[in-house]
């Protein structure tokens, strides 16, 4: 009595995307292409934003629209992060 234990496919086709995204990352790392490191990460960016808010939702069928309540929240995250990213660029120590 075995299980047929099946790795779902879109979950194979995001990792495999993921690890060449992370080689990528790293071969632009090892050449020391600052330029085309810093375009792959706007890449990454408007890339991960498109996916999330309009691929995602076509094929789930659910709006990516995040509920009111929750909004401040996020910000005043994001307002920490930003604040954290600042201290230890400019002071060079990690709070």
């Amino acid at each position: 009595m075995y299980l047929c234990l099946q790795v779902p496919v879109p979950f194979l086709a995001m990792l495999l995307a993921q690890f060449v995204l992370i080689i990528i990352d790293h071969a632009l790392y090892l050449r020391k292409q600052v330029i085309g490191k810093f375009f792959f990460h706007i890449f990454l960016v408007v890339l991960v934003h498109v996916w999330i808010f309009f691929v995602l939702p076509h094929i789930t069928g659910r709006s990516a629209i995040i509920p009111h309540n929750t909004a401040p929240l996020i910000v005043v995250v994001a307002v920490v992060v930003v604040v954290v990213v600042v201290v230890v660029v400019v002071v060079g120590v990690v709070v």
